[in-house]
């Protein structure tokens, strides 16, 4: 008995590619995902910090700031005395992963600058009314990974900031 191989169906090959493609944008909208949600991750783990340090600084004698700087390839964060110099600061929190770059904008500035380097972003409270307090005034603090960005956006007159 002879069998005639026919192939397949334009009906198998339709279903077949269907498929394939929806496999795909899942898999596209997953990546697209997981860059979006590093930026979201720092942007939301720095306002807490943020809400943090002034409920401590409002509730304690002593004065602490909250650092951001770079180490290597990676950005970290940590709570210190504020007399602390930026060179002892040790073991913080590592932010993100290695496609981050956080900038700032110091108040009155229409750039924002990179933090790289010995560079540190300091944030402080008043320990008497809440308000930023800081020897640089930064205005904004910005997160961007892969074309995605965030930014926390600081009013200095009454310590309060959000994320935009």
């Amino acid at each position: 008995m002879k069998k005639e191989n026919q192939g397949f169906t334009v009906i198998e090959l339709l279903i077949v590619f269907a498929i394939v493609g929806i496999l795909m944008l899942g898999v596209t909208m997953s990546f697209s995902s997981l860059m979006k949600s590093n930026v979201n991750q720092v942007s939301k783990t720095i306002d807490g910090e943020m809400k943090k340090l002034r409920i401590v600084t409002l509730s304690k004698d002593k004065a602490y700031s909250l650092f951001i700087y770079k180490r290597g390839s990676y950005y970290y964060y940590q709570f210190a005395a504020d007399d602390t110099p930026y060179n002892e600061l040790v073991d913080g929190n590592k932010l993100g992963r290695k496609d981050l770059e956080i900038q700032y904008r110091i108040k009155g500035s229409e750039d924002f600058k990179c933090l790289e380097g010995s560079d540190f972003v300091r944030i402080a409270y008043n320990a008497s009314n809440g308000k930023y307090s800081n020897d640089r005034v930064y205005d904004q603090i910005r997160f961007v990974s892969n074309s995605r960005q965030k930014q926390i956006v600081i009013a200095n007159v009454t310590g309060r900031h959000f994320i935009r």
